[in-house]
C-alpha cells in the first residue's frame, strides 16, 4: 500500500535571507509522497522569486501559492490549506528547518490509529545571527498527549507549531478561524480535537525553530491578545470548557503584564498579575511572584525579568530575582 500523501504548509512573508535552507530541509525529506505548498504574503524581498524557482527546479513537489495583496497570517494560512490535497497536512514558518526524517515519522505515528488526528515532536530553538542554541521545547514545555480539546486549551499549544502535522479530514471547513488575525494555529489545534480525536507526539528533535528580531512571536502584546480573541471564541461556541478559558486566560494576562514590566508599566502590570491570581488562583506561582515584583523597588522588579525569547521554567524566574 503507497504512502500516503502529505502537504506541507509553508508561510512566507519577506523571508527571502532563510527561504532556500526551510524549503531544502522539507524537499528533501525521505518520503516519497510529499508535496510542498508555499504560501507567500506578497513579499517585497524577493522571497516569491526564490519560491519561483524552487518550483520551476522541483515541479512534481513544490506548489507555489503566490499573492500580489498581502492579506495576513490567518488568511494567508487559508490560503495553503486550500491547495494542500494531502491526507496529512504539516505546518512550517519560512524561516524554519525540518530535520532529516520528520514527516516519515511522524506520518508513522498517525497511522497507527484513525483517531489520532494531531501530533508533535521536539524541536530545537536557536539564535539566527550565531547558530547557537537556545533551547529544547521539552526542557521547559514537557511533550504531552490526549484526547480532546480540554488540555489545549488550558495549556496552551502542546507543541511547537512547526512540529505539528494533523489529519486533515479534522480541519473545520472554514480551516483557519479569520477572527483570530494572529497566531490562529492554536484556534485551529483546538477546532481539530473538538471530535475527541488524540493527539501525540514523537519523542525526537525533528525541527528547528530560528529566533530573530523579526519574529511574531516576539510581539508578546499581539500573540496575547489572539490568545484571549480565541479564548472568548471558545467560551461562547463552548461553554463546557469554561475553566480550561479561565485558566488559560491568566496566563495571557500574565504575558501580557511582563511585557508591561519590561517597559516599567508596573502599576498595569500589576493590576494584570491581580486579574490572573483571580482567574486562576496560585495555580502558577510565577503569577503572585510577578504581582509581589511590582511592588519593590524598579531595580528589583527588573531582576525579576529574564530572557523570555524562549519558554522557561519557573525556576528561571525565581532565580534570576534571587541574584540581586
Amino acid at each position: 500500500m503507497p504512502d500516503p500523501l502529505v502537504s506541507v504548509a509553508i508561510i512566507t512573508y519577506n523571508q527571502a535571507e532563510f527561504i532556500h535552507e526551510t524549503l531544502e530541509g522539507t524537499i528533501n525529506q525521505d518520503y516519497d509522497n510529499l508535496e510542498v505548498v508555499v504560501a507567500d504574503d506578497s513579499s517585497s524581498d524577493g522571497t516569491a522569486d526564490i519560491i519561483r524557482d524552487y518550483s520551476d527546479s522541483y515541479p512534481q513537489r513544490v506548489v507555489p501559492v503566490l499573492s500580489d495583496k498581502n492579506v495576513g497570517i490567518t488568511e494567508n494560512s487559508n490560503r495553503a490549506l486550500k491547495v494542500a490535497q494531502g491526507k496529512y497536512i504539516a505546518f512550517q514558518g519560512g524561516d524554519d528547518i525540518l530535520l532529516p526524517g520528520k514527516i516519515k515519522k511522524q506520518v508513522a505515528w498517525m497511522e497507527e490509529n484513525d483517531d489520532r488526528v494531531l501530533s508533535g515532536h521536539d524541536v530545537e530553538f536557536f539564535d539566527s545571527e550565531s547558530g547557537r542554541i537556545l533551547a529544547v521545547w521539552s526542557d521547559t514545555k514537557p511533550l504531552t498527549t490526549g484526547n480532546g480539546p480540554a488540555k489545549v486549551i488550558r495549556n496552551g499549544v502542546p507543541f511547537a507549531a512547526t512540529s505539528v502535522m494533523v489529519r486533515k479530514i479534522s480541519i473545520p471547513s472554514y480551516g483557519f478561524d479569520s477572527r483570530v488575525p494572529v497566531t490562529s494555529d492554536w484556534k485551529l489545534w483546538i477546532d481539530c480535537l473538538a471530535g475527541g480525536g488524540e493527539f501525540g507526539f514523537i519523542n525526537e528533535i525533528l525541527a528547528k525553530y530560528r529566533r530573530y528580531r523579526k519574529n511574531i512571536s516576539n510581539e508578546v502584546q499581539i500573540m496575547a491578545q489572539s490568545r484571549l480573541i480565541t479564548l472568548s471564541i471558545i467560551e461562547s461556541s463552548q461553554p463546557e470548557f469554561i475553566q480550561e478559558c479561565t485558566i488559560q486566560r491568566s496566563r495571557a494576562y500574565y504575558d501580557l503584564g511582563i511585557d508591561l514590566m519590561k517597559k516599567s508599566e508596573y502599576k498595569i502590570a500589576r493590576k494584570l498579575f491581580w486579574n490572573a491570581i483571580k482567574s486562576s488562583g496560585f495555580q502558577d506561582i510565577k503569577i503572585p511572584l510577578a504581582f509581589i515584583a511590582t511592588l519593590l523597588p524598579s531595580n528589583w522588579s527588573q531582576s525579576f525579568l529574564v530572557n523570555r525569547t524562549v519558554p522557561r521554567k519557573p525556576a528561571d524566574y525565581l532565580r534570576n530575582f534571587l541574584r540581586e
